[in-house]
């Protein structure tokens, strides 16, 4: 299985992920930032959305998997303390997900330039 870590900058944030580098290595799973099958988000709502928007070009092929680590979080199934756990779900993965709608929109402008946005 093919992983990335996608974290926002905030100190408890990069806790997780370095540690979630460390577990995911200790059960020999594969770390891919460019084509993953499974993109673990650490931070909150926004650093999940951010991940939407950098792998929109491959949102078909990849789950996603939310870690809270502030204070609210609606999209984001994980919390900090529990990294043990996903990593053993990851590691006894069974192909499970979720799907969250998202808003795909193209906007004309008046000069004529086309911008195709996610939301």
């Amino acid at each position: 299985m093919k992983i990335a870590i996608f974290s926002n900058d905030g100190p408890s944030s990069r806790k997780v992920a370095e540690a979630l580098k460390a577990k995911i290595a200790a059960e020999h799973l594969t770390i891919d930032d460019d084509h993953p099958e499974i993109v673990i988000t650490v931070g909150g709502d926004g650093t999940l959305l951010t991940a939407f928007h950098h792998y929109q070009d491959q949102l078909a092929s990849i789950r996603f998997v939310g870690i809270h680590t502030g204070h609210l979080g609606f999209y984001t199934d994980w919390r900090d303390y529990e990294v043990d756990q996903l990593i053993d779900s990851l590691a006894n993965d069974n192909g499970q997900s979720v799907t969250y709608p998202l808003l795909d929109i193209g906007v004309e402008y008046d000069n004529g330039a086309y911008e195709k946005l996610l939301a």
